[in-house]
């Protein structure tokens, strides 16, 4: 999220032009000029035609994935919460961050059918930020320990890194 810029004004048009570029680079084009329906678009064409096309990026391997269902896909945002950390301090601003962020989230979740997993990093936990209330369908990971080498840092990490 942070890719998009911190002027809240531009952010619902950044992240439909960021939809449309990832759509183009797949091979297909979306005709939705907002972030929310751009990514509803995305998701809907990636879940019905291109479920077999691997989508890798530096930080992932195919082996690390377990996919079920092959008709769905898995979703990553990193800072998801970065419209919002970045507007904390103009009220005017933040409400603007929010009623995108709420659209986008409220696709996502509308999505939820052909979606494999959601992976969602950020500093902010869900329940403090109302923009996510439609995100109530989530496991939050973060202090399991199962998950420390997803999401964080193993006490061995910590206690060899920042003795």
């Amino acid at each position: 999220m942070t890719r998009f810029g911190n002027d809240p004004a531009l952010l619902d048009g950044n992240i439909a032009s960021f939809m449309h570029f990832f759509a183009s680079q797949k091979g297909f084009s979306i005709t939705a000029q907002d972030s929310a329906n751009s990514l509803a678009e995305v998701i809907e064409t990636l879940s019905w035609n291109y479920a077999d096309i691997p989508i890798i990026t530096n930080n992932i391997r195919t082996k690390d994935a377990v996919i079920t269902d092959r008709s769905k896909i898995i979703v990553l945002i990193d800072e998801y919460d970065a419209p919002i950390i970045n507007n904390i301090m103009n009220q005017d601003q933040l409400d603007i961050a929010k009623q995108t962020l709420h659209g986008f989230y409220n696709a996502l979740k509308s999505c939820d059918s052909m979606i494999e997993r959601v992976f969602i990093a950020g500093i902010t936990k869900f329940s403090q930020v109302s923009a996510f209330s439609v995100m109530n369908n989530l496991n939050d990971i973060t202090f399991q320990p199962r998950y420390a080498t997803v999401c964080g840092f193993t006490i061995k990490e910590i206690e060899q890194s920042y003795s």
